[in-house]
């Protein structure tokens, strides 16, 4: 038997993973009554009436980067002069810790020093003096006719002339210096090379502080908040600058009193005429 039905799908389920081949569909032969296509027909005419004035638009703006008390995070935020009305304008803030790419710098060498002057007089006194040299010890030869002689030349050195029998102890002595002495260094420079060489890094994420006394300045007008203690960090949303902003180019400045790293968002609500 052959039979042709005309109906509205109103439903389709279909499993993509284990039948996809095999949909069920839930059909209805109902027949659409008027009430419904004029419900229909005013969604639709709704819409198109709407459609020549404009649309609310929403974006946002995020930044999420680290700051100081003399380095904050700025946003240039723009607001298009096609706006008809600027319906909210808030900001969502989250404070971590500083964050940090590199813990440390590996060693390349110790520490050299240039000097510019290397020199300087010493003097010393009392430098008159003799010390021991040679010991004569007693000689006997018995065909010579003992004697001893001792000479001293006149440098300091002693030289000793036995000629015959030495049958006496004695000492030889060196010639005594000319007195006080001093002895000078000139000035001088050392010079010391390093050669080049490279300095590798250990990477990893080093965490420091949390944001403290966090203010948002927007247009050079602090909004009156303040967020974090420095040894927690926040979250903080809805916060409204609407009243704070206008058609074209805004700032705004998110400043913080120690280092630590700021998670910012910057929702715009507006509505925009439609050309």
């Amino acid at each position: 038997m052959n039979v042709d039905v005309y109906a509205r799908v109103i439903e389709r389920e279909r499993d993509l993973i284990n039948n996809p081949w095999d949909p069920k569909l839930t059909i209805s032969t109902r027949p659409i009554t008027l009430t419904n296509q004029i419900i229909d027909l005013k969604q639709r005419n709704l819409t198109l009436e709407n459609a020549p004035q404009g649309n609310t638009c929403i974006f946002p703006l995020a930044k999420a980067e680290n700051a100081d008390n003399s380095h904050p995070i700025e946003f240039d935020l723009d607001i298009p002069q096609e706006a008809i009305n600027i319906n909210r304008v808030y900001i969502n803030l989250h404070g971590r810790r500083f964050r940090a790419n590199s813990k440390d710098v590996k060693s390349g060498g110790g520490t050299a020093l240039a000097t510019n002057s290397g020199g300087g007089t010493t003097s010393s006194s009392n430098g008159e003096h003799t010390h021991l040299m040679f010991t004569i010890e007693p000689l006997v030869i018995p065909e010579l006719t003992p004697y001893e002689k001792l000479l001293r030349s006149a440098d300091g050195d002693s030289l000793m002339s036995c000629k015959g029998q030495i049958s006496t102890h004695g000492e030889l002595y060196t010639k005594g210096s000319s007195g006080d002495h001093s002895h000078t260094v000139d000035s001088h420079e050392h010079d010391v090379e390093i050669p080049d060489h490279v300095h590798m890094q250990s990477y990893g994420i080093h965490e420091g502080t949390y944001p403290k006394n966090v203010r948002v300045i927007v247009n050079g007008t602090d909004i009156g908040v303040s967020l974090g203690d420095g040894e927690n960090g926040f979250d903080e949303y809805n916060i409204d600058i609407t009243n704070k902003v206008s058609r074209g180019n805004n700032k705004v400045s998110i400043n913080t009193e120690q280092n630590g790293r700021i998670d910012a968002i910057i929702y715009s609500q507006i509505f925009i005429q439609a050309k």
